[in-house]
């Protein structure tokens, strides 16, 4: 058995002149932080969470970030490489028109982490360039991600209307321009989340906004952090899904206004096969305003 989140949304009523016409509930699946040994993957899990998915009947599985182990060492070329195994491992996924949305993590920008700010690399060649050689490629159309994202973020950051909901994956790594780590385009999200008609908000990115184990996550910017999170809010979303941390954790951040009902929940769902943590709160990070408040947690994969 394999831990992730499924989410069931109640469709729309729609009003029309020849009655009332119910569309049937739909649902989706989150997981992510599938890196391991083996090409850069933990084959097990990874396995596992293809043949659930196959058989949940979901419309499609956001997957936010650390798909690979993709550690410097191994050069762009070996990166790529990775990432092509992953495709292949989740292939009858793809092949069952499942929509399969991807972000970036860590993992995926090994060749700089650690060495920001514009770190010393191979501009024409490096795994920036790379991931985009696999997942924003028209060769490749069936694992081809939006490309409505900010000019330095094509294929890595987007925005996907489905049925009633609106879903926003999001890079945390400056895109092409590795310049600013842990922090989101906040122009570019205001702009998408303005212009949302839907009623169901979901946004996804590889770094939880307040900090559970890692350290290295937005909490490293808590000014920049408490934006994206009011933009959320105000916005009427009540979700953000991440990763990093290996396990599972549901948190609601309250804002302190007396009402629960617009407090957003964090899911951490870092459960897709890499070596999982013990961690237990406090949510020891600059919560800013908020009170960080457990709602589950599990440190397991099923």
């Amino acid at each position: 058995m394999v831990f992730y989140l499924l989410a069931i949304l109640p469709a729309m009523c729609l009003a029309q002149s020849s009655g009332l016409l119910t569309e049937k509930p739909w649902k989706f699946i989150v997981t992510c932080d599938s890196r391991g040994s083996s090409n850069g993957i933990q084959q097990t899990i990874l396995g596992e969470l293809v043949t659930e998915i196959l058989s949940q009947d979901v419309d499609f599985v956001l997957f936010p970030g650390d798909l690979v182990s993709g550690y410097r060492s191994i050069g762009p070329a070996g990166f790529e490489a990775e990432l092509w195994a992953w495709v292949e491992m989740t292939e009858p996924v793809y092949n069952d028109g499942i929509g399969v949305y991807v972000s970036r993590g860590n993992h995926e920008i090994m060749d700089v982490w650690g060495y920001y700010i514009r770190p010393d690399i191979d501009p024409e060649d490096n795994h920036a360039t790379r991931w985009l050689n696999v997942f924003g490629n028209e060769l490749y159309p069936e694992q081809m991600l939006p490309d409505n994202g900010p000019p330095s973020e094509k294929y890595m950051t987007y925005a996907v209307t489905h049925k009633n909901a609106f879903i926003v994956s999001l890079d945390q790594y400056a895109g092409i321009n590795h310049d600013t780590p842990h922090t989101v385009n906040q122009e570019w999200l205001d702009a998408q989340l303005s212009a949302n008609t839907k009623p169901h908000i979901f946004i996804a990115g590889h770094e939880p906004a307040f900090r559970a184990m890692h350290a290295d996550c937005l909490d490293n910017r808590p000014a920049e952090r408490d934006a994206f999170w009011a933009s959320i809010r105000n916005s009427g979303g009540r979700t953000y899904f991440t990763g990093h941390d290996h396990f599972y954790d549901h948190a609601r951040i309250d804002d302190g206004d007396g009402n629960p009902d617009n407090d957003i929940h964090q899911y951490i769902i870092g459960t897709g096969g890499a070596s999982l943590y013990a961690w237990s709160p406090p949510y020891s990070g600059d919560n800013s305003y908020y009170t960080v408040e457990q709602i589950s947690h599990a440190a397991n994969y099923g």
